[in-house]
């Protein structure tokens, strides 16, 4: 059994913020793709412990989400293999939910809570999640993200393209056509949740290139609310990562 982790205190001095230091590392989640040993099934009556290796879709100081060949009930109890860095972290979980079946190989993502940790395998895990996070907020300023979408603007055809990369900001688009800096569009991003409309502006337009006998150019735009950027960036992050997590190949 491992033993008791320490409570989790904030610097020294300081006032702990709304709902606790506990609350605030339950708000870090990175998407991260880790391999992990899973174990079920042990010590439950008649029945014997299946092992299987799956990937991390998400990871935070107290869960991860994971893809599993098949469902189990929330509430399940999981053994946790992980090697992190050079150290292997040894644990339990408990399954908290269980999503829909992800195509084309039918794995099911399951969300699940850390049991207690060893303290020493505690501070490796905040320690690889520090990192980790500074790591996540350099990259998630531009993520590289192949997605189709479709623009609209006024007194214009609507164009077919793809996303080349995507920030809280705004977003790298690739064009049949070019369109003048301070155009109005609408994007519409096919996504695996259903189409996503958001407004931008054209900010550039690059030097065409040839990519399949047609012309293709580059246009940066800037959405017009941040808060909709953000929640669009963050939600075409997950969604590249579970694409990873799932060993796809780009769109």
């Amino acid at each position: 059994m491992p033993a008791e982790d320490p409570p989790q205190k904030g610097p020294p001095h300081a006032a702990p913020p709304p709902g606790g230091w506990e609350t605030v590392r339950r708000l870090f989640r990175f998407p991260v793709t880790l391999p992990i040993l899973c174990r079920a099934g042990h010590g439950e009556a008649g029945s014997s412990p299946r092992f299987w290796f799956s990937r991390t879709v998400n990871l935070s100081a107290v869960g991860t989400a994971l893809l599993f060949p098949e469902p189990l009930a929330p509430g399940a109890r999981v053994g946790l293999l992980l090697e992190l860095e050079g150290r292997t972290l040894e644990f339990e979980a408990t399954v908290q939910w269980v999503g829909a079946p992800i195509p084309p190989d039918q794995e099911v993502p399951h969300g699940l809570v850390f049991g207690t940790l060893r303290p020493a395998d505690r501070a490796h895990l905040d320690a690889f999640l520090l990192r980790l996070g500074r790591e996540v907020k350099r990259r998630y300023a531009r993520v590289t993200l192949e997605l189709p979408v479709t623009v609209e603007r006024a007194g214009g055809p609507t164009l077919s393209g793809r996303t080349a990369d995507i920030g809280e900001g705004g977003v790298r688009l690739i064009l049949p056509a070019a369109l003048p800096p301070e155009t109005a569009l609408t994007l519409t991003f096919a996504t695996t949740r259903g189409p996503v409309r958001v407004e931008a502006s054209v900010r550039w337009v690059g030097t065409a290139r040839e990519e399949q006998g047609t012309s293709a150019f580059p246009h940066g735009c800037q959405f017009k609310s941040h808060t909709v950027g953000v929640q669009l960036a963050a939600g075409l992050y997950i969604e590249e990562f579970l694409r990873r997590a799932r060993g796809e190949a780009p769109s």
